[in-house]
This record gives structure tokens, sequence and C-alpha cells, in this order.
């Protein structure tokens, strides 16, 4: 801006040509840092903050627990023989070994289909497996739960009666408070002993033990989340809660979903559920299995409230479509199911013990009532030290410390940044600035008013 007028007030051509020079070089220095400063801002490079908040008494989390037999009563072995005389022509228990053992996954299947129905009532459901009287000895924070309080009543698809512990609702689904622990020590989180229990004779499940799942009360659990726990053991279960707030797109994949619209988004929006890009996923082969097979996988929610799928007809096609649903597909439900941008996570590390020792099975043996009182509700036996083992298991949950960590992700240059730096290069080397933007408007102005007005 000033090597204009120097330029052309000057008679002396060394002096021109020097100026001249000047205002190239400078210019083209600028320009050069002008594109630097803007090939940096569209990197979408992020600065990430990890911080560590210390705090007493911290919330506790939900955990779910789940038995790994979802079918595991007499009433549960009935309806599994009434399905597969419907669905096959004979009773399952009656068949080659070969032909057994190729239809028991459709025949699972089939059976967990015809129960997640909502017509198939809670009642209903409860008797067909894992119930709260399994659970003998449950504590938190060193006081005894409270059974019908503390824990509600939760069904899974793949593991039937699930109870959640802290989920801020009761037995009843009453709301209740959620709870806090208030020490760094195993004695102050939530510890329970269970008896398992199986009258069904129908091989459902090749497994034997329970599924935790440690989450958010706001958010239900995810099948890839889940710990195995297996009978004889004591599991000691120590976790970390970490808060990720990551910055929208094109900073990260994830999409700021405040003026997001799709008709899964929607969906889950309007039932009053936190969004997760996994629900929503899972919504999305509900739409194409509904599209596909003219029923509704039981396992989701009814999006257009068509009937349910129940065959082996209905069965093969919801296959067909959960393996369809990958590539392409998947990318296709990805533009209606954005991912979220804040999650929770709880990182948890195991170990674990014989249970019980002989020591501590001779003390319960003495107790005869009690032991007894196990084996007519759960109909187990526990009469020997071996068959406690084989039959029971334990877990204890706590924070080792208390404290959660927050990891933010944010952009290193903001568009304020940008132009800052833009500003800074021209007024640096160039002299100019926003005010010689209002005087080229000026002069514009002027000479568009003395050209056509003033002639």
């Amino acid at each position: 801006m000033d090597c204009y007028p120097k330029i052309f007030r000057t008679d002396y051509m060394v002096a021109q040509v020097t100026w001249s020079a000047i205002l190239l070089v400078f210019t083209g220095f600028t320009a050069s840092l002008v594109i630097f400063n803007i090939v940096n801002y569209y990197a979408y490079e992020v600065v990430t903050k990890i911080e560590a908040f210390h705090q007493v008494p911290t919330e506790f989390p939900t955990v779910t627990i789940c038995d790994s037999n979802s079918f595991s009563t007499k009433t549960a072995e009935d309806l599994i023989r009434n399905i597969s005389i419907r669905e096959f022509g004979h009773d399952f228990m009656d068949l080659p070994f070969m032909e057994a053992y190729v239809i028991l996954p459709k025949l699972t299947e089939l059976t967990k289909m015809y129960v997640a129905r909502p017509e198939f009532s809670r009642e209903e459901k409860k008797k067909l497996g894992f119930n709260l009287g399994q659970i003998w000895e449950c504590q938190f924070n060193g006081k005894p739960c409270k059974m019908s309080r503390d824990f509600r009543w939760y069904y899974s698809y793949n593991y039937g009666n699930c109870w959640q512990f802290n989920s801020g609702l009761d037995e009843f689904d009453r709301e209740v408070p959620l709870k806090k622990t208030t020490l760094e020590d195993q004695n102050f989180g939530f510890s329970l002993s269970l008896a398992m229990s199986n009258q069904n004779k129908y091989p459902m499940t090749n497994s034997k033990g329970i599924r935790v799942y440690i989450h958010n009360n706001t958010l239900t659990p995810i099948n890839t989340q889940g710990i195995f726990l297996k009978p004889g053991e004591k599991t000691v279960i120590s976790m970390q809660r970490t808060f990720f707030h990551n910055h929208p797109h094109p900073y990260s994949e994830c999409q700021d979903l405040g003026h997001f619209k799709s008709e899964l988004y929607s969906y889950l929006k309007a039932s009053k559920k936190k969004y997760r890009q996994y629900d929503c996923l899972n919504l999305c082969l509900q739409k194409k299995v509904i599209d596909k097979c003219g029923c509704y996988y039981t396992r989701f929610a009814n999006l257009y409230k068509v009937r349910p799928c129940l065959n082996l007809s209905d069965w093969k096609c919801v296959s067909a479509q959960q393996q369809d649903l990958i590539g392409e597909n998947i990318v296709k439900c990805e533009v209606e199911c954005p991912l979220e941008c804040d999650t929770i996570s709880y990182d948890t590390k195991l170990s674990s013990l014989e249970y019980p020792n002989k020591e501590f099975y001779s003390l319960l043996s003495k107790n005869k009532s009690f032991l007894n009182n196990i084996e007519n509700m759960q109909h187990t036996d526990l009469s020997t030290y071996d068959l406690f083992r084989d039959n029971t298991l334990a877990i204890t949950i706590f924070y080792p410390i208390t404290e959660y960590t927050v990891i933010t992700v944010s952009p290193k240059i903001f568009p304020i940044d940008l132009l800052s730096q833009i500003g800074g290069s021209l007024d640096m080397f160039l002299g100019f600035s926003l005010f010689h933007f209002v005087e080229l408007f000026e002069i514009f102005f002027v000479v568009v008013y003395i050209w056509f007005f003033k002639k």
C-alpha cells in the first residue's frame, strides 16, 4: 500500500525499480503465506486434550447380568418342544444326531424370535430363565442390596431374562436415585454371588456361565461389549470411566446432530432414547427386513407395525438380509445413521480366583436350611463341594480410583485463527488492512458517481 505512491512519485529509475522489486517480493511472500495458512486450515488437524477429574462420591454404572442359557426352565422346555414339532414335524430330542445338530441353530433362533414379541408378556418371559432368586448374596458400598429396589428386569434377545443393577429404575420400572460409590476399595463396590440353574433338557447353548455388561444407565447393552464369566470362579473387575467429546465432521467421522434429519434418527429421537449409531444401524437392518420379508424381526423395534417374523421361512429371509447388510448396503445405512460425537466407555481389567474355597463351603454347608433353600428354588444340587463350584460364581465390580477421564478433540485452527493469520501476513508485508478495503470501496463509488453523475 505504501509502495505504489513511492514508485510513481519519484523521478529516479533506480528508486522505481527498487520499490517495484520490493513490492513483487513482498506480494509473492505474502501470497505463499496465505496459501500455506489456507492449506493448513483445510487439513482439519485437531488437538487432543486429556483431563482427569477426581470425584467423590462418583456415579456407579449400570451393571446388566444375563445367563448364557436364555431358556433354562421346564416352561421353556415345553415351549421349545412345541416350536420344534410345529416347524420341523418332530420333537428335536427324537431326531438322529446329525439331523438334530443341523436344525439346532434354527430352532434356537425361532424360539428367540417367538419369545421376543411384545405379545409374549413380561410374566411369560420371566418363566423361561434366569430369575432374581438365583442371586443369593449381594452388596453395594458395604451394605446389603435391596433386591426389588436395586434390580430391574431387562429382556435381551440373545440372553433372555437379565437383571440390571443401578439402572435408575426398580423391578417395577419406578424411578429410583442412581447409586454412587464413596471409597476406592473392593468392599465399597458392587459384589454378588449367584447360583446357576438348568431344568431344560434341550441344549440351547453349548456353554455355561453368565454375561455381564457395564454401561451408562442411558444406554442399553451392546452385545460385542459383554464379559463372559464361568462358574467356580470369583471374578474381580476394576473399571475406569472415560468420556469422549469429538468435534463434528470434517474434523472426525462423527456428525453434528443438532440439524440432522433422517427417518431412523427421528424414530430414535422420538423414543426418548439417547442416540447411538449402533441402535440406528439395527433399525436400518429392520427396515430392510420389513421391505424384503414383509414381517419385522422381533429382535428390534417394529417400525411400520407389520406382523412378526416367526416361522422357518421368515427366519431364512431375515438371515439373508443380515448377510446382505455389508459393503455398499452398510454405507447406505450410515447415511441415515451418523456416528455420534459424544460417547462414554468403561475400561475394565479382570482377575479371577477359585470360588468358593473349601473352608468357605464348609461354613455354608453347616447351614443346611440355607443350601436347601437355594437347591429347592433353583432345582440345583449343591450337596457336595464340586457340585457347589460347578453351579455358583461370584463377581466384584469397583473403581480402583474415584476419578474419570475426559478426552476432548477440537480443531487446531478455527476460522477466526485463519482470518487472523491471513490478516497478519497482509498487514506485515504489504501494509494492507480492512481500512484499505473501505478506501477501495470509497474510491470505487466516487469514480462511479463522477462518471455517471458529474459528466
